[in-house]
């Protein structure tokens, strides 16, 4: 009996001298050695990060890498982070699953799924050690890393309002919601002085407002209110919104 194609691919990694591999790396290179038919090399069967529709998570040993590159890592990898699956209904990815150090919970595996917190927890940890990356490995300033940190800063208001992501990334107007349906536009700096931005446009889809600033490697809440509350602290400035930090408060307006 031959070697599956499982086998061969794992033996491909294992011999070669590197371990980051083009798609058409692995596919013509186990092809070309082992003579099996291209077609049926798919290396995103045996990934930890990805679950292909039909195929249940058994001993992967690959991560996938961006769309088109696969990581050799090998099996039995104590692999942590989320799970992705292509939907059938629409075609976008959605997080089925998640490995924390080797241990593996996902929808195929007949378990409680895990809810929208739980997946946002994850996220959370894993865009937090890119940043220490970015601050500390390749110097760049917080200032710089705008867009990690605005999501850093939605993930936070998630797992602290036990909420909800917005359904878009690029949802007009607010971020979060949380509750029966309150929308949150959530704000994050890392400046230590000046001011916050806030889009007098989009206010009628907001019903909150919630601000989060890093500093000293921390990240805070430090104003949360109505949109009224927060506004009646700001200054108009050509059209929008400003909030002075330095009279930023907290509004708990959930007790």
């Amino acid at each position: 009996m031959g070697k599956t194609i499982q086998e061969c691919v794992v033996e491909y990694c294992e011999r070669a001298s590197k371990r980051l591999f083009t798609r058409s790396e692995l596919v013509d290179g186990v092809a070309g050695e082992f003579g099996k038919k291209p077609a049926s090399i798919i290396p995103s069967d045996y990934c930890y990060n990805r679950l292909n529709a039909g195929i249940r998570m058994t001993q992967p040993f690959l991560e996938r890498i961006g769309h088109g590159e696969y990581k050799y890592l090998g099996r039995d990898y104590h692999y942590t982070g989320p799970v992705m699956e292509r939907a059938k209904e629409n075609g976008s990815e959605e997080i089925v699953g998640w490995w924390n150090a080797g241990e593996y919970v996902g929808s195929d595996t007949g378990q409680p799924p895990l809810n929208e917190v739980e997946i946002v927890s994850g996220l959370y940890e894993e865009y937090m050690r890119i940043l220490v990356i970015e601050q500390d490995v390749l110097g760049s300033k917080l200032t710089e890393c705008r867009a990690l940190i605005g999501r850093i800063g939605e993930f936070r208001a998630v797992m602290e309002l036990s909420g909800r992501m917005a359904p878009l990334s690029n949802q007009r107007g607010w971020d979060v919601s949380y509750g029966a349906g309150i929308r949150v536009s959530v704000k994050t700096t890392a400046q230590s002085s000046g001011f916050v931005s806030i889009s007098k446009s989009t206010l009628n889809l907001v019903d909150e407002i919630r601000i989060y600033q890093f500093q000293d490697g921390n990240i805070n809440c430090i104003a949360h209110g109505q949109v009224a509350e927060i506004i009646a602290l700001c200054r108009e400035w050509r059209g929008n919104y400003e909030l002075d930090l330095s009279k930023a408060k907290i509004f708990d307006i959930r007790k």
